[in-house]
């Protein structure tokens, strides 16, 4: 009897050890940045130079770059999608929407179809409305895994010296979904799953 109880408090014990090792590797990859949540991961480097996208990371090391967003919806079997919001020096701000003929999962294709059009003073109060409501880029990555259908949204905000990046996998709800869905509705495409 008493080398049972014995064996019970002891696993009872390491319980919280196993625990508190397995909590400090997950706070070490936030910390590090996961694989997957990196503007540098090769994968999403491939999909932006096949969608002839810059990279909004290195653009934000210039002290005198003004303000872009951008939108990446990499789809597992679908066409890869592109919304990117770049602040001109004159107040306006430009959108450059593009579809690629791959999917976000295997091989990105080639520029299916693009939009380059202005925003109107209208589309711009919505946005900081909702940026303002909704405070997207203040949505962490905390996850290190994705999934085997889905899809990564990625949230980008670079401006002189500030890079912000958040990939989320196939989010169902929350305020980087739902700013992503704005930028969308701006290029005037529709999909049948927004996964």
């Amino acid at each position: 009897m008493n080398r049972r109880v014995g064996l019970i408090l002891g696993l009872l014990a390491a319980v919280p050890t196993l625990w508190l090792g397995y909590m400090a590797v997950i706070h070490a990859d936030e910390l590090r940045g996961c694989r997957s949540h990196n503007p540098s991961n090769p994968w999403y480097v491939r999909q932006w130079r096949a969608a002839e996208e810059p990279s909004l990371l290195l653009q934000s090391q210039d002290p005198k770059s003004l303000r872009s967003e951008r939108f990446t919806w990499l789809r597992t079997f679908h066409a890869p999608v592109f919304v990117r919001l770049d602040w001109l020096a004159d107040g306006q701000v430009r959108m450059t929407a593009t579809e690629l003929t791959g999917a976000g999962g295997y091989d990105p294709g080639v520029v299916a179809r693009r939009v380059e059009r202005l925003l109107s003073r209208e589309e711009r109060a919505d946005l900081d409305r909702a940026k303002r409501t909704l405070k997207p880029f203040r949505q962490f990555s905390l996850t290190c895994w994705g999934g085997l259908d889905g899809s990564q949204w990625m949230l980008e905000a670079s401006e002189s010296g500030k890079h912000v990046f958040i990939d989320l996998w196939s989010p169902e709800e929350g305020p980087v979904r739902a700013y992503a869905l704005k930028l969308l509705g701006l290029t005037g495409w529709t999909y049948d799953y927004y996964y």
